[in-house]
């Protein structure tokens, strides 16, 4: 649905190359394998070309998730309103002229001009401007553009989470700072724990004046 020129399709390289951008830890080999059970089911085309393009079933069942996903990529046919993955659209720039390939065919028994700005189909070569829509109008180096496309996008992403980042910092900083100041108020007992200990030495100056009155107790004996 993301490809560029309404080519609504991808090669089977690019598709491989996706398996990188899922957070799965799913290997090419086993995504080769889906890819060609999607197809044997039904879900998915692959042109002899090698190009995967959404099948008329999966357009019809999902095209309540393809509108709603891809609101701004996806094309509704001029004349029956569906989905148009694979069709024909009108050349004049800014035209919004869309079809499938048999809403045209049977649009163009009747008339000659296009539905939505009139521009007559068949005057001069204007049949051979008609633009299509599908894997037709897939132009070599595509996958390429929307490959770089794509690394544009999360680079930005990724910018975007780095700023993220680092506003974080701000809010852990606060916190530090808080649990600083809450911090303080243990620091006080270790002060306490440490006049006790210059205590301790005032005590053992006290034994060390007790001395004295024994000698005045030797003195008096003498003087007896």
């Amino acid at each position: 649905m993301l490809a560029p020129n309404e080519a609504f399709c991808v090669s089977s390289l690019a598709a491989l190359r996706e398996v990188n951008s899922l957070k799965s830890s799913m290997t090419k080999t086993v995504a080769e394998a889906t890819l060609n059970s999607f197809v044997a089911k039904g879900w998915l085309m692959k042109s002899r070309r090698g190009r995967y393009s959404l099948s008329t079933r999966t357009v019809l069942e999902l095209q309540t998730y393809l509108r709603t996903t891809y609101e701004n990529e996806v094309i509704e046919c001029t004349i029956c309103m569906e989905l148009v993955t694979r069709g024909t659209g009108c050349f004049t720039p800014h035209c919004k002229t869309r079809m499938h390939t048999h809403c045209f065919n049977h649009y163009r028994r009747r008339n000659n001009a296009c539905p939505s700005c009139k521009e007559d189909w068949t005057a001069g070569n204007n049949l051979t401007k008609l633009r299509p829509v599908g894997e037709a109008a897939f132009r070599e180096g595509q996958d390429q553009r929307r490959r770089a496309r794509r690394r544009s996008t999360e680079e930005q992403e990724d910018g975007e989470g780095d700023e993220e980042e680092d506003a974080e910092p701000d809010g852990s900083q606060e916190q530090e700072q808080d649990g600083g100041v809450k911090e303080e108020p243990p620091s006080q007992p270790n002060g306490r724990g440490k006049g006790k200990r210059r205590a301790a030495p005032v005590e053992e100056v006290d034994d060390e004046d007790t001395p004295p009155p024994r000698t005045q107790q030797r003195r008096s004996s003498r003087r007896g």
